[in-house]
């Protein structure tokens, strides 16, 4: 899994490899993986589920819920609204501000991947994102522990 990059590729890839599918890999990467990842499946540009412990951790969210209609504007309801690419297995990407997706205060660019499931359809989309919830200066818990060790040390007066 660490061999692909996060999003709908190494998703298609991991259930091809593992004979799986999509749908199922993807709930299961989202579930192991080490960046930020969410799995939406939408139906008819209403959300049936969304799945991702990792960008719960951006605060003030307005988390996704069962039953609400896909956020306008975004790639996954430009394919939505289009039954027959939904039904052809069509496929759309895009970077948006995770804002647009889950609320919150925090701006960070997501890649938002998604893709038609055929007569099924529903929608399975993907957001992917390597910085979010990843500390993203390792510097800063190396002066963190320097300044542990130092207020911990003792010091006497002359």
């Amino acid at each position: 899994m660490d061999r692909f990059d996060p999003g709908l590729d190494a998703i298609n890839q991991m259930a091809e490899l593992c004979v799986t599918s999509r749908t199922a890999t993807a709930i299961r990467f989202a579930e192991l993986s080490d960046a930020a990842i969410a799995v939406i499946v939408s139906t008819g540009g209403i959300i049936d589920y969304c799945l991702s412990d990792a960008m719960k951790s951006l605060p003030k969210l307005d988390w996704i819920r069962k039953g609400t209609p896909l956020p306008t504007g975004t790639t996954t309801a430009t394919l939505a609204a289009d039954a027959e690419r939904v039904s052809t297995g069509d496929r759309l990407s895009d970077e948006t501000d995770v804002r647009d997706w889950l609320g919150g205060t925090t701006r960070a660019a997501v890649s938002e991947e998604s893709v038609g499931l055929g007569r099924y359809g529903k929608v399975l989309t993907v957001l992917s994102s390597n910085s979010i919830g990843q500390n993203e200066d390792s510097d800063d818990s190396e002066h963190d522990e320097d300044s542990l060790i130092e207020s911990w040390t003792p010091c006497f007066g002359r």
